[in-house]
């Protein structure tokens, strides 16, 4: 009997089936590479790729929104065109009948009417000179304004409607109260239709009634009459005006203008404390009055301020 063993009789069988998971699958080779596994330079591919289409998107998105402020600076400045400057050439003088309650001239204070309001905001702040201001027991001599028009970037209303300046594009002849970089309060007059963001800011006064009640707003006991109401901010805080105040009707209200019919000599420049519409003349005052905020030697000279 012999000792050799003999082999199994499937060898090719079992070596088949010990070997079945240990092969591996055929992976074709990519065109840019020998390489089969995701090697480097598929990646930098793609990112660069990536990368690519979002410059490009970038690029679109920041044409699209230059596109979008060019066509909105070229609105407001055709605006400016078409609305502003026509109303300011051809623009005449109201009569008494028109801005005074009453319809006629006389001694006695009278409000001004809502049509005095219903104008460019220029007109406007030239007529307001001379005009009394009058919140209750206190009154003051308005001296000095500027106009605003939301054509022009030093406006509030440059920028469009908010919350925080939606009174200065509401009816005309209401009073719009605000505070400015969180420090003082100022006081607009609104001025042209409900839409257009027109107004003018009172800049001085000169004291009327009620100046032991003004210094006592203002802090200031034995300061000269003429420094009460000589700034926007201090007329603000002389008369006690503050956020309750803002869109208050300054023809049915408890704050109103009014005229009593006195001339004074009205001079006019450019505004004050802005950096731009600089070339724009549109702040007016009294010339040679004391309680002036920024007394300068006007550019033009006009006539009586007498409406």
């Amino acid at each position: 009997m012999s000792s050799r063993t003999s082999p199994p009789a499937n060898k090719s069988s079992d070596m088949s089936q010990r070997h079945r998971w240990s092969v591996q699958p055929v992976i074709s080779k990519p065109s840019h590479c020998g390489r089969t596994e995701r090697c480097a330079c598929q990646v930098a591919t793609t990112s660069s790729r990536d990368r690519g289409r979002a410059r490009l998107r970038l690029v679109a998105q920041a044409g699209m929104v230059v596109a979008s402020m060019t066509l909105q600076v070229e609105r407001l400045e055709e605006r400016r065109r078409q609305r502003l400057l026509p109303k300011l050439a051809g623009s005449t003088r109201p009569s008494a009948g028109e801005i005074c309650e009453g319809g006629t001239m006389g001694a006695q204070p009278q409000t001004l009417k809502r049509r005095f309001y219903e104008r460019p905001a220029v007109l406007v702040a030239e007529s307001l000179i001379g005009k009394v201001f009058s919140y209750g027991a206190l009154s003051g001599r308005i001296v000095e304004v500027e106009a605003y028009d939301e054509s022009e970037p030093a406006s509030r209303g440059f920028s469009g409607i908010r919350k925080g300046n939606a009174t200065l594009f509401g009816p005309p002849g209401r009073l719009e109260v605000y505070l400015s970089y969180g420090i003082n309060y100022l006081a607009n007059v609104v001025c042209e239709r409900v839409g257009v963001g027109s107004g003018v800011l009172i800049r001085a006064m000169e004291p009327l009634t009620g100046i032991d009640v003004m210094r006592a707003n203002r802090g200031d006991p034995k300061g000269p009459d003429r420094r009460l109401c000589s700034g926007p901010g201090r007329v603000c805080k002389a008369f006690g005006l503050s956020r309750t105040d803002n869109d208050a009707d300054l023809v049915v209200g408890k704050v109103r203008i009014l005229d009593d019919h006195v001339s004074l000599p009205l001079a006019r420049s450019a505004r004050v404390g802005i950096s731009a519409g600089q070339d724009l003349e549109w702040r007016f005052y009294v010339q040679g009055n004391p309680s002036v905020s920024v007394p300068r030697v006007p550019k033009k000279r006009m006539g009586a301020a007498s409406r």
